[in-house]
């Protein structure tokens, strides 16, 4: 890999890394994750309702999805509220629907 690449791929990295602590911050410790972490996920009593998608394999595209079905209505203020702040691409609906137009 040359410089230029490289440090893209860091950046992409550090941009991945940024937003698993804030939303841990947010949300506590991730409860699951992919091996190459394009799946990072958080879990409550009802199952898994905040997730981090790396939705092209390739940290260009990252988008932040709050299940409307599991989500308490603080935790999904809160999420939102950073998604908003820092433009982060997001949906908020039920998994099974996200899933189905994904």
């Amino acid at each position: 890999m040359s410089k230029k690449t490289d440090q893209k791929f860091l950046e992409k990295q550090h941009k991945r890394i940024s937003i698993i602590s804030h939303l841990s911050a947010i949300a506590g410790p991730y409860d699951a994750a992919m091996l190459n972490m394009s799946v990072v996920a958080w879990a409550n009593g009802d199952g898994y309702w905040l997730r981090l998608l790396d939705m092209d394999g390739q940290g260009d595209k990252l988008l932040i999805h709050i299940d409307s079905e599991t989500a308490s209505s603080r935790d999904r203020h809160h999420v939102h509220q950073y998604i908003l702040e820092h433009g982060i691409d997001y949906a908020i609906n039920s998994w099974s629907e996200f899933d189905d137009v994904a």
